[in-house]
């Protein structure tokens, strides 16, 4: 059984803090957790072969197919803002427009 100081413990592990009704709750669920596990343990697995994938399928994988390549000038072209070389793309990271 897991206490209630043990999930304090835990959520001041996780810098998270709850009311008292949430502590318990976190309790119950926590317990019902280990409870269902100790039942998974109880299971008889000798003869069962392990699931690697839920579906019984086999991975399909596409060829490598090589198709028309595009041109420098046809990319720069198709972009919304370039210049005679470049694509203009907005500032994503240290932007000072935050």
């Amino acid at each position: 059984m897991i206490s209630k100081e043990e999930v304090l413990k835990l959520a001041k592990l996780s810098k998270l803090s709850f009311d008292d009704t949430t502590i318990e709750k976190f309790q119950e669920d926590l317990n019902n957790i280990l409870n269902y596990m100790e039942e998974l343990n109880e299971l008889d697995l000798e003869n069962i072969e392990p699931l690697y994938n839920v579906h019984d399928i086999e991975l399909r994988l596409h060829s490598d197919i090589k198709k028309e390549e595009m041109s420098k000038e046809r990319f720069i072209n198709n972009s919304p803002k370039h210049d005679e070389n470049f694509v203009s793309l907005p500032v994503i990271v240290g932007g000072n427009d935050e």
